[in-house]
């Protein structure tokens, strides 16, 4: 693979299986009233990431897990809650290269906008987006996009809620995604949010 978006187009199916588990696991575990302080994961709240490349805040405990998307460096989630976040992190030149190579690339744009509008292409290839809008996402000191848009996926029975950003900091891209169900939009866009703002890369 020359960049690790190609192992993004995939994610849709994995999202979807993932997100579709999750929500049967999790009316199962409220019929049951079952605390999920109790179900003896992992499970942490503070500080996480990679080091010597970027950091960020858990706002509500959260288990680490690999099974999301096998192309991020870091993948996170509380199932109770449905809450699930993914980073990828690239090499600005290497996604370039790549791009240029594919005839994608368009050089009246800036990198940044290549990245967000690439990445979105591939991520939302078999969605039907149902809503969406730019975000503020206030990130200090590395240039930053936000889009927040609800979608369809085939046989989900309910919309997702994703939250993404895109970030630019030295010779590294960044692509953040965070969802939920659409029903619980309301309860965790606060902490959606408040997990891709306190994003710090180095």
């Amino acid at each position: 693979m020359d960049i690790k978006i190609i192992g993004v187009i995939g994610a849709a199916a994995v999202l979807c299986y993932r997100l579709y588990t999750a929500y049967k696991s999790y009316v199962h575990q409220r019929k049951e009233k079952t605390e999920f302080s109790n179900r003896g994961f992992k499970s942490m709240k503070g500080t996480i990431g990679i080091p010597q490349k970027y950091s960020l805040e858990l706002p509500v405990h959260m288990e680490k897990v690999y099974d999301l998307n096998d192309a991020a460096s870091l993948q996170l989630q509380n199932e109770e809650k449905e809450l699930y976040a993914i980073v990828i992190d690239e090499s600005a030149e290497e996604f370039k290269t790549a791009q240029r190579k594919y005839g994608a690339y368009q050089d009246g744009l800036s990198l940044l906008e290549n990245y967000k509008q690439i990445q979105l292409a591939s991520f939302r290839h078999d969605m039907k987006v149902i809503s969406e809008e730019e975000l503020s996402m206030g990130i200090a000191n590395a240039n930053n996009r936000g889009v927040q848009f609800d979608a369809q996926i085939a046989d989900i029975p309910f919309p997702i809620s994703y939250y993404t950003v895109f970030i630019e900091k030295n010779d590294d891209l960044y692509f953040l995604v965070a969802w939920t169900p659409i029903g619980m939009k309301k309860e965790n866009a606060s902490h959606l949010l408040e997990l891709l703002r306190s994003f710090r890369p180095y």
